[in-house]
């Protein structure tokens, strides 16, 4: 004997309530008693599974907590997204399966119960995927918006997308569709669909391969198009970076492919390059004395590497030098310190041999003609 059955023959065994003529009067082919009798059955046992459900909730909590293997907190995570909306709607189709109702109010009842079913499985099957990831990747994540990895980004997408469509496809097999027909017809017009939106399945390839090859990842700094900043996150369409100066860039995936990239995060010093003039009216012993003088600027600060200086050419109105040092440090910051703190000591220096920078000069020559 089938549920409905059973349920059938259990409203039919009780017997009226009172004498109340009302209770014999038939509403929509079910008198007025078992429609009673339904809603509140339908009330008494979503009491119970509400109930149920929350002390099996709190056993489960109980036992992961106490338990050092880590299955038993995913199982935990799935059954906790368990909604008491859905315990309602099944205890409601449960109790009104022993009623005799019209094709038409029992479809539109099926369709619900189905509706609220596969409902509660996307959410159970959507909590699956964040487990399965957030364990995989090793990573604390609430929600699917919280991954940062690219990596982890696409598998979210895939996997729910996958997932989701079979769940709708269930559903509509459910309410009678012909899944066979659709998917087929899906599959002509998913060609029409991907030239339509080629570029944004350009952008959702370049991502899996950023993801896969991993130029760069979240939180380093890089160069990207003549864009210098720090990557905030990888999307499946665009990238955003925080610029040194404050704004978000954000990019298409596919162009940043395209660009040459520069990646800051394995730098351990940066290199300067400096290039001064001094008049043409310095002394060759105290020319001789720049590169010296550089390099003893250099070298007094901790934070910096002397390379080279030399005398590299004769400007239009300067004596040119070229100088290189590393600063032993990645941050920009520290660059610019060291920088400025290199420059002060050349400044100090300079003066103290009386060597005067140059500037930008030109010399006019008159000549007196001699009078006739």
């Amino acid at each position: 004997m089938g549920l409905s059955e059973q349920v059938t023959t259990l409203y039919q065994e009780i017997p009226l309530l009172t004498e109340l003529p009302i209770l014999s009067v038939k509403v929509l082919g079910n008198t007025v008693q078992s429609w009673v009798i339904a809603i509140v059955f339908g009330i008494f046992l979503a009491a119970v599974l509400v109930y149920l459900k929350n002390t099996f909730n709190q056993r489960l909590f109980i036992r992961a907590k106490k338990s050092y293997v880590k299955w038993d907190d995913d199982i935990f995570s799935i059954y906790e997204r368990t909604k008491s909306s859905f315990l309602f709607v099944l205890a409601v189709y449960i109790a009104f399966q022993g009623l005799s109702l019209s094709k038409r109010l029992e479809h539109f009842i099926d369709v619900a119960f189905a509706a609220a079913f596969f409902a509660q499985m996307f959410v159970w099957a959507d909590r699956a995927i964040l487990v399965a990831i957030r364990r995989q990747s090793r990573v604390s994540a609430s929600k699917h918006s919280d991954f940062k990895d690219p990596k982890d980004i696409i598998l979210s997408f895939v996997g729910r997308f996958i997932v989701y469509t079979i769940i709708v496809l269930m559903f509509l097999d459910n309410l009678g569709v012909n899944i066979t027909a659709l998917i087929t017809g899906l599959g002509v017009g998913g060609i029409a669909i991907a030239l339509a939106v080629q570029n944004i399945l350009g952008d959702l390839i370049a991502s899996i391969s950023i993801a896969m090859d991993k130029p760069f990842a979240v939180g380093e700094a890089v160069a990207v198009n003549g864009a210098i900043g720090t990557v905030e996150k990888i999307g499946l369409k665009t990238s955003r970076i925080r610029s040194v100066n404050g704004e978000l860039i954000i990019l298409p995936n596919s162009d940043i492919l395209k660009q040459s990239i520069q990646n800051y995060k394995h730098l351990t010093e940066r290199r300067i390059t400096l290039r001064l003039g001094i008049i043409y009216e310095t002394s060759e012993a105290k020319a001789k004395l720049v590169p010296l003088l550089i390099k003893q600027a250099v070298e007094q600060s901790p934070k910096t590497r002397f390379d080279r200086a030399h005398f590299c050419a004769f400007g239009p109105s300067s004596l040119d030098f070229e100088s290189m040092y590393w600063v032993l440090d990645s941050e920009y910051l520290a660059l610019m310190d060291a920088q400025q703190e290199v420059n002060f000591r050349i400044l100090s220096l300079f003066k103290e041999h009386e060597i005067k920078f140059a500037y930008p000069t030109q010399t006019v020559f008159y000549q007196q003609s001699s009078p006739t």
